[in-house]
């Protein structure tokens, strides 16, 4: 018995923007971490950071630790990988649970970076779990 092959879905728009987004993010946080470990003597740094060395050290191993998981992440959304696309549902709830709290919690430029971490956090929920294209892909 055999069974019929499967379509091919085409990938939607908003999982490739997320695609990007992703990439992008975790470049950006491989070079964050980066520069806080080659600067982490900098007086200025420490000063402004209020860190140690040491700290400043292990903050930027983390960042870029977090910056590869990103990019490993986005690959697993492009290819359409359920298990990612829950982990960046997940991840993504505990940011607008985040953003709600600080919208009481919060005040003046806060507030808003607050408001806008729900709103983004928002319509990526909706790209990832809200209409039918990114179910069919998903499904695959």
């Amino acid at each position: 018995m055999s069974s019929a092959p499967t379509p091919h879905v085409k990938r939607p728009g908003g999982i490739t923007l997320l695609f990007v987004l992703g990439l992008i993010q975790g470049v950006s946080a491989l070079i964050l971490g980066l520069v806080l470990v080659l600067d982490k003597s900098d007086e200025a740094l420490i000063n402004e950071s209020g860190m140690t060395e040491n700290t400043l050290l292990g903050t930027g191993i983390g960042i870029m630790i977090v910056g590869a998981i990103f990019i490993v992440l986005a690959f697993g959304l492009r290819g359409g990988s359920n298990l990612v696309r829950w982990l960046f549902g997940i991840v993504t709830m505990a940011q607008v649970a985040g953003g709600i709290w600080g919208l009481f919690a919060l005040h003046g430029e806060q507030q808003l970076s607050a408001a806008s971490s729900v709103t983004f956090g928002l319509v990526i929920l909706w790209i990832l779990f809200g209409n039918e294209r990114t179910d069919e892909f998903f499904d695959h």
